[in-house]
């Protein structure tokens, strides 16, 4: 809800490269899950290819999400592009295997997926993201910090050190009411910008 908003998707857009517009941006949600985030999005009508992505077991019921919610039956407009794909988080292949758009998308999004003590874990997700977001790229990642708070904290030191970004919370008043605004900070939205780096190892 909160890169729906029109000042904000214009700003997250402007330029992660000199040929591009807030009308031909590229968005892929990691660990999509239902694929909610990645599905709102879509029906927004915003992007022109959303791309969700999660393990190589999750993408059938994914891809099947997808096409419920494409129009005419559903929501999401005929002229965004969809697409659903596997990617594990670390696994270099996965990255390299994603279809030319989907390798420097304009907008990367994350929703609830630091929820693991797993530092391992954390770390492929940083890798991930290192290899995927273009230098001038943005991710945007909503936690809720009631989970993990010191997961969340160890995600955004990682990957402002290791992956190059540069990240900035936003203000709960800039969230739309009923999607964490009033949650009295339980739920984190972070923008992270890349700024360029060497990536993880």
């Amino acid at each position: 809800m909160y890169v729906t908003q029109p000042e904000v998707w214009r700003r997250l857009t402007r330029g992660s490269s000199s040929s591009s517009s807030s009308s031909d941006a590229v968005v892929l949600e990691l660990g999509s899950g239902t694929g909610v985030a990645g599905l709102l999005v879509a029906s927004s009508g915003l992007p022109v290819v959303v791309g969700m992505s999660d393990l190589p077991a999750l993408v059938p019921f994914l891809r099947a999400n997808a096409s419920r919610n494409k129009a005419p039956e559903g929501p999401v407009p005929e002229t965004v592009a969809m697409a659903t794909v596997p990617l594990r988080w670390g696994v270099a292949d996965d990255a390299k295997a994603l279809p030319g758009p989907l390798r420097a998308p304009h907008v990367v999004l994350g929703a609830d997926l630091i929820y693991t003590e797993r530092r391992e874990v954390i770390d492929a997700l940083v890798t991930t993201l290192a290899s995927i977001v273009p230098v001038g790229g943005v991710a945007v990642f909503a936690s809720c910090v009631e989970h993990r708070p010191e997961s969340v904290s160890y995600f955004e030191e990682r990957v402002a050190r290791v992956g190059g970004f540069t990240c900035v919370a936003v203000d709960h008043g800039a969230l739309r009411p009923g999607y964490g605004r009033e949650g009295g900070g339980a739920f984190r939205v972070v923008e992270m910008t890349r700024e360029g780096g060497e990536g993880t190892s």
